[in-house]
């Protein structure tokens, strides 16, 4: 038995992702959904996603956040 990396949970239409180093992490993720939409026409609702810290508080990422096109979750897990 090796260590589990938990990564994604998805639930009906719910996507979680547990992203590090998001000042690099988001805009890839962000890209990557981008290049899904070109090809299947699917588009993420940023209106209604939000980033939720695990770790880091909140604080400390409303600045880098601020970039992207979601808000930020006041709770942490």
């Amino acid at each position: 038995m090796g260590q589990v990396e938990h990564q994604v949970a998805a639930y009906a239409d719910d996507i979680l992702f547990f992203l590090e180093q998001p000042r690099t992490s988001i805009p890839n993720l962000l890209e990557a959904f981008r290049k899904y939409n070109l090809v299947s026409n699917l588009k993420l609702n940023l209106s209604k996603s939000e980033a939720m810290p695990v770790t880091r508080a909140p604080k400390h990422l409303h600045k880098l956040l601020s970039q992207f096109p979601f808000k930020l979750r006041e709770d942490k897990l």
